[in-house]
């Protein structure tokens, strides 16, 4: 939790995605959703005992985190069921704002990732939802 002010600071100043503070030093995430944090889980250690700082945290950002074995969170926004999985997971939460569930980016609904891991009890039952969220965004991305 030390480090979470030097995260937010940076978190602000440089308008990206998320900072993560590990043992390899500070990373900085500029993509948009889940796309920086699910890199992390499936590309080593970065998140093991790391604190992680991230503009909105819904319950698949919040699952990844807790799959990587983060253990501090500061979230600028995060969702009720974010925060439950987190609480419960045994990880260190702060927050700005919490709302009951995050809306999609056009603010018509819900987020499409947060309301298909609603009925995952852990964040293990959340992985291959994300896993197959991620893929399907990748696809879409390539020309």
């Amino acid at each position: 939790m030390e480090r979470l002010p030097q995260l937010i600071e940076i978190l602000n100043k440089e308008q990206c995605s998320c900072v993560v503070a590990s043992r390899e030093g500070i990373v900085i995430g500029h993509r948009r959703g889940v796309l920086d944090l699910h890199g992390y889980v499936h590309s080593g250690d970065v998140l093991r005992g790391a604190a992680v700082a991230d503009k909105v945290i819904g319950k698949g950002a919040a699952a990844l985190i807790v799959a990587g074995g983060a253990t501090a969170v500061y979230a600028q926004l995060i969702s009720e069921p974010a925060h439950r999985l987190m609480v419960e997971s045994g990880v260190a939460v702060r927050y700005a704002q919490k709302v009951p569930q995050i809306m999609n980016r056009d603010r018509s609904g819900y987020c499409p990732l947060e309301s298909a891991c609603l009925d995952a009890a852990t964040a293990a039952e959340c992985m291959p939802i994300i896993d197959a969220f991620v893929t399907q965004i990748l696809n879409k991305q390539k020309p």
